[in-house]
């Protein structure tokens, strides 16, 4: 099951699974409105945020899973995030990014169709 994501309910958790990968967290004024949490067996599973754009590309970033919940069920999360992400961005968009470097969340992402465009990126931001 997917819900939308909601400040009021899951910010601490965000900021809890954020922390118990040692990721910093990302303060709710950086986030997109559009926002999937992944339920598995009633419970948050994983979450992610898609960031649109006014071109035919949209952003699914910030993916995260709860590190205390077993591997198979975080892998489902994922996937639901990933499926609900691509069908929501269907109706506006043709290609959905997504940066990432973990091995095992690349593995999962092209098993869904994702295909690597480039390699050894270093990715920063400026503050305004």
């Amino acid at each position: 099951m997917i819900k939308p994501y909601s400040q009021d309910e899951h910010e601490q958790l965000r900021k809890d699974w954020n922390e118990s990968y040692g990721w910093p967290f990302i303060g709710h004024q950086f986030l997109p409105e559009t926002g999937f949490v992944a339920y598995v067996n009633d419970k948050p599973a994983c979450m992610g945020f898609l960031y649109k754009t006014d071109s035919k590309i949209c952003i699914l970033e910030w993916v995260l899973s709860d590190k205390k919940l077993d591997y198979k069920i975080r892998q489902e999360g994922i996937n639901l995030v990933i499926e609900e992400a691509k069908r929501v961005a269907k109706t506006d968009f043709k290609a959905m990014l997504s940066f990432i470097k973990n091995e095992r969340l690349l593995e999962k992402y092209e098993s869904t169709g994702y295909n690597q465009t480039d390699h050894g990126m270093i990715h920063g931001m400026w503050s305004l």
